[in-house]
């Protein structure tokens, strides 16, 4: 009789992040983007972020170099979302960010990838960064069918993380039938008023929590992540 073979475990998952769960609590969720190391990595959680946005955008201030950076990246909580962000890749580039198994999200700048956006399978949850100007920006968003919309600032020739906002009505005129994520000049003194005005899913923040590009503010951290977690919005 031939000897049984050993049962195998299948490989668990990673769980997802109850930032990507799509439903939250009165409070809007926390984001802090534009993590460069592993301290601030650390602050943002032990302050209360949900989810920390790593970018690989070369000419950013806050690039991240995965070759150096996966290792720690790789060691943060399984319950904060890890958000990878880029700017404009191609087809090929973007597939092997969206199959990276150390990141649950990826979040998009620019307009190069709308072409080949119905090739992106969601694999990880997909995340569309759109630079407000005005109205018509948000206007026809229906071409894009993954996880949510991040609302930023608009600044020619850059790719958020610039400390430009806009004006919130704009979100408040519009019906948008994914999660809203908000950013765009967003800072301790002005995100409860910010949650208050549009209602967002998510808040989105790199300048406004620094003491300079690519290093966190403490302080900051603390105080935006307690403004926003207290912060409701105006009954509608």
């Amino acid at each position: 009789m031939e000897n049984p073979q050993p049962k195998i475990s299948p490989i668990e998952p990673r769980v997802a992040p109850r930032f990507l769960s799509g439903t939250r609590d009165a409070a809007p969720f926390v984001k802090i983007c534009g993590i460069t190391n592993p301290v601030d990595a650390e602050l943002a959680i032990e302050s209360g972020a949900d989810a920390l946005g790593f970018n690989l955008f070369p000419h950013s201030p806050r690039f991240v170099d995965l070759s150096r950076a996966r290792s720690w990246i790789d060691a943060l909580p399984a319950d904060v979302a890890r958000v990878l962000i880029g700017v404009n890749p191609s087809l090929v580039q973007a597939l092997e960010w969206i199959g990276d198994p150390m990141f649950d999200a990826v979040q998009l700048h620019g307009e190069a990838w709308y072409p080949f956006v119905s090739r992106l399978v969601e694999t990880r949850s997909l995340i569309a960064a759109i630079s407000v100007k005005n109205e018509s920006s948000v206007s026809d968003l229906d071409w894009f069918s993954g996880f949510a919309f991040l609302f930023d600032g608009h600044r020619a020739g850059d790719f958020g993380g610039t400390g430009e906002s806009f004006s919130w009505g704009i979100l408040h005129r519009c019906s948008i039938a994914k999660p809203v994520i908000l950013a765009g000049g967003l800072t301790p003194e002005n995100i409860a008023g910010a949650i208050r005005a549009v209602d967002p899913y998510a808040v989105d923040v790199a300048s406004g929590v620094e003491s300079k590009p690519g290093k966190k503010d403490r302080n900051k951290l603390r105080d935006f992540i307690a403004a926003a977690k207290a912060a409701r919005p105006l009954p509608r």
